[in-house]
């Protein structure tokens, strides 16, 4: 059920929904700051599904561009990271979301096998974000300051970009997993590969 209503946390990514009306028949969920993050109404979220219809005329009237979605990137985060402390090989996580990028950087149990943590991390991430993203992880919890340090950034930031890309290739000195979203989409390769992860000290 969890993973179920982070999954809905993550994909809410107009940001136009849930908007209050006189009648009350909208209803705004609200962030909350907590001890333990960023809170929203799981209740609203779980029974709320998403719906929307255009016409082109109307699209058209109104100088629209169809298709032009705004990803919450705060969200995709939260519920990212989320999603990836339900796994109980991992006891604390922190990510990142940018206009192309995903960084998942996770502190995982001492008996778990590195590079298959690194797979269901990874595969987490990329069961969310939509297909042109890029995601990179690291087990070492030390990262987390390196990507925390970006949260107040914008996209087409110059100043900061070059030294994104460099705290990237230092993610990628850390296990990345198995992940070819082309062949996994065969069970067998999939099944194969996560047996060898297993297998792996």
């Amino acid at each position: 059920m969890r993973i179920v209503m982070t999954l809905l946390v993550a994909v809410s990514m107009l940001t136009a929904c849930n908007q209050t009306s006189q009648q009350g028949m909208y209803q705004t969920n609200e962030a909350q700051q907590t001890a333990r993050g960023t809170e929203y109404d799981s209740n609203l979220m779980e029974r709320g599904y998403g719906f929307s219809r255009h016409t082109y005329e109307e699209m058209q009237h109104n100088n629209d561009q169809a298709g032009a979605l705004v990803v919450n990137r705060d969200m995709l985060a939260e519920g990212i990271s989320r999603m990836i402390v339900d796994n109980p090989a991992i006891e604390e996580a922190a990510v990142l979301v940018t206009d192309k990028y995903v960084l998942a950087v996770y502190d995982q149990q001492d008996n778990e096998k590195d590079n298959m943590v690194a797979d269901q991390v990874k595969r987490t991430a990329l069961s969310v974000v939509p297909s042109f993203y890029d995601v990179y992880v690291s087990n070492d919890p030390s990262h987390i300051k390196d990507i925390e340090r970006y949260q107040n950034m914008t996209a087409g930031n110059a100043d900061y970009a070059s030294l994104l890309e460099d705290t990237i290739e230092e993610l990628k000195q850390d296990p990345q997993g198995d992940v070819d979203l082309g062949m996994d989409e065969d069970m067998d390769i999939m099944r194969d590969k996560q047996k060898t992860l297993r297998e792996q000290q």
